[in-house]
């Protein structure tokens, strides 16, 4: 699957960005900074109003630039199942961050292929994600809101308290 090896590329990437620079720059003075976040929370989708959601993703960013991969799913019961309704996707994400290194705010759009089942159906999508978070060195936590709006049955949102691992700078 290309996800994992997504997130890997990332956070070697952002190890080494860290290790690089003395001061969390690099010669041009942007701060580089990754992480990696893992997520839960409630959500909906065409086929419920409200039920399970989950989030994982990996953010790199050059001073206010943001790119990252996020993978997210809403379900009635939280377990992803054949016979469960769920929503879920794969998208690459790129908007901008605050300079702030402990209270960031991250807003982007990107690219998102979905997955609805039950149908087994596939749809191409806007993909957002917003996210406030605090973090120190490299942890954090973040609130996040994240979805997709796609054709048909594609469209889904959700809410969640994530975990932050990765570089955030001193």
């Amino acid at each position: 699957m290309r996800l994992p090896a997504a997130l890997l590329l990332l956070a070697i990437l952002s190890t080494r960005a860290g290790a690089q620079a003395s001061t969390d720059t690099l010669a041009h003075g942007w701060p580089h900074n990754g992480w990696v976040s893992l997520g839960f929370g409630t959500g909906s989708n065409a086929f419920m109003s409200s039920g399970f959601a989950g989030v994982a993703s990996a953010w790199y960013t050059v001073g206010p630039v943001a790119m990252g991969v996020r993978t997210a799913s809403t379900s009635r019961s939280g377990l992803v199942s054949s016979t469960d309704d769920v929503v879920q996707d794969v998208a690459a994400l790129i908007g901008l961050r605050t300079p702030a290194r402990r209270a960031v705010f991250l807003g982007a759009l990107g690219y998102g292929r979905a997955s609805v089942r039950p149908g087994n159906s596939d749809a191409n999508g806007l993909a957002y994600s917003l996210q406030a978070s605090v973090n120190y060195r490299i942890v954090g936590i973040a609130a996040e809101l994240f979805g997709a709006e796609g054709a048909g049955r594609a469209s889904f949102r959700g809410v969640a308290l994530s975990l932050q691992l990765g570089w955030f700078g001193r």
